[in-house]
């Protein structure tokens, strides 16, 4: 039986083997899925940033050319300066011009809410640039633009990423550990068959003592057998010698 212990041995280590693969796919499986839309966010949330940065600062420079031709008169002409606002691509964009007091003085509010003027969105991505008359900060654009597209976007992502992943632990999960298995399935026939002939050897073991033991036993009888015989001729002898000596 003592043969057989490297065969147990080398199972249990491919079992552990298996476990660790089946882990560490599990694992990258994981990773996938979580980095595939965090990336993705953190990606499209720098980008959008960075696009309603400049709008904020293309609008300032806009606005602020306007005030230095009018600087007389640019206060009161709240419906020009709300075309000015809108001199930038981004409809679905929030933008305001807010004075040095924190006032509003024009806006253009595509989701514009009137009892919090300063947070328009629950989440949102915003941008601001200051505002100059030639001289001096007069005001402030503030462009902001909801951040729900690129959650929605980022949820899509995530389903991509689970789908992925899903693919990457099926596929790293099964070529290993096909192979694995077909290792550890010749094992246990290795084993199998081992068992067998330890089997074999024992049966024939046991035969081999019987058969010692009646040639044991047939030895005893031959040897009884011959004593007798000679006991025999001993007294055949002393018979015969005693008939000769009457």
């Amino acid at each position: 039986m003592a043969a057989a212990q490297p065969i147990y041995s080398d199972q249990a280590r491919l079992v552990r083997l298996r476990r660790f693969l089946t882990w560490l796919a599990a694992t990258i499986a994981i990773v996938i899925a979580v980095a595939v839309p965090v990336i993705y966010l953190l990606t499209a949330n720098k980008y959008e940033t960075l696009r309603v940065e400049r709008a904020a600062q293309h609008i300032a420079e806009t606005v602020s050319g306007f005030i230095y031709i009018h600087p007389d008169l640019w206060e009161f002409s709240t419906n020009r300066l709300e075309k000015l606002l809108l001199s930038h691509v981004g409809d679905e964009q929030l933008r305001q011009l807010i004075g040095p007091n924190g006032d509003i003085i024009a806006a253009t509010q595509p989701a514009l809410d009137d009892s919090a003027p300063q947070a328009p969105y629950s989440l949102s991505i915003e941008g601001s640039a200051k505002v100059f008359n030639g001289k001096k900060v007069i005001g402030t654009i503030r462009v902001a633009e909801s951040l729900s597209p690129v959650l929605i976007a980022t949820g899509w992502i995530a389903v991509f990423g689970s789908l992925l992943a899903i693919v990457v632990f099926a596929t790293l999960r099964a070529l290993p550990l096909r192979a694995l298995d077909n290792a550890l399935n010749h094992l246990q026939r290795t084993h199998g068959e081992l068992q067998d002939r330890i089997e074999r050897h024992e049966n024939t073991e046991e035969e081999l003592l019987a058969s010692e033991h009646v040639l044991q036993e047939r030895v005893s009888d031959l040897e009884e057998a011959h004593h007798k015989i000679e006991r025999q001729g001993v007294d055949l002898v002393h018979h015969k010698k005693a008939k000769e000596g009457a």
